[in-house]
């Protein structure tokens, strides 16, 4: 290989990382600014664990089902119009990438997912203990790729630990499976959710006083 072909070939390399920093940065972006999303489903579904671990330790509180579960759902119908205008308002201003495009693929599957493991608890005729620790550790998949994909370490991290309580959660009753549930939403979203999205306040608001 002469060296004006090593040169071309080098230069080749040089901007395709440049093109992927810059991919990979714009996708990071997106992520912890949707990362309101991740704190506002965080402590929705921990609440929802929370109030199934009681229910099912309380007969008092299993009379009042109808009276939690109506708040509950209303919190529900809440985050989700408010996910609904949060991708609307912001979908003119996002900058879609590659990336962007394979972590959302992602997280949709994710859903469905979770939507076919209720379907299947449904359709079982017989208690199914296994619905908890099969949906820990779907959180867990979703979110040590996507730490992966845009090197979140601390994502990395919250998806191995939720790997090991989904294996835990699987060893335990029903009761105690909603406790580690309302665990692993903290760890999975609830705190990542906050720390990204506080850096991506951060980083407005330097980029701003830059400006």
């Amino acid at each position: 290989m002469s060296k004006t072909e090593i040169t071309n070939s080098h230069n080749n390399k040089q901007q395709s990382n440049l093109t992927y920093s810059v991919l990979l940065e714009s996708a990071r972006i997106n992520f912890k600014k949707d990362s309101i999303l991740f704190i506002l489903w965080g402590w929705n579904l921990a609440l929802f664990y929370i109030f199934g671990f009681f229910i099912t330790r309380s007969l008092y509180l299993m009379r009042k089902q109808t009276f939690f579960e109506t708040i509950l759902v209303s919190l529900l119908a809440f985050t989700v119009t408010y996910s609904i205008f949060h991708l609307i308002r912001n979908y003119k201003t996002r900058s879609y990438n590659p990336i962007s495009i394979s972590i959302q693929y992602g997280w949709v599957s994710f859903c469905v997912c979770l939507v076919v493991i209720h379907i299947i608890q449904v359709n079982t005729q017989h208690e199914f203990y296994l619905q908890q620790p099969l949906i820990i550790l779907m959180i867990a998949f979703a979110q040590t790729i996507t730490g992966g994909i845009l090197r979140f370490r601390l994502m990395i991290v919250c998806g191995v630990i939720i790997g090991i309580l989904s294996y835990i959660t699987s060893l335990l009753s029903i009761s105690p499976q909603f406790l580690i549930g309302a665990f692993a939403f903290l760890v999975a979203f609830i705190i990542p959710g906050h720390i990204l999205y506080f850096q991506y306040k951060k980083k407005k608001q330097v980029h701003n006083i830059t400006i």
